[in-house]
């Protein structure tokens, strides 16, 4: 099994950091959000790091990055 580094990246605008992070947390969690492109990368034995766009939306389109 290979692992991944998921990342997913919003701009909000809050009081601080913490509210920043439960709103964050609030759009995650809402089943009709669509916040679905993430970024994903793979490291392979040789350390070589594969970065790609993943738009859960239209999963047939993957962007190397």
């Amino acid at each position: 099994m290979t692992s991944y580094l998921v990342t997913w990246e919003i701009d909000i605008e809050a009081k601080d950091e913490v509210e920043a992070a439960k709103e964050a947390l609030e759009i995650m969690q809402d089943k009709d959000s669509e916040a679905l492109c993430f970024r994903v990368s793979n490291y392979r034995v040789s350390n070589y790091r594969k970065t790609v766009w993943v738009n859960l939306l239209d999963p047939e389109r993957e962007e190397t990055i």
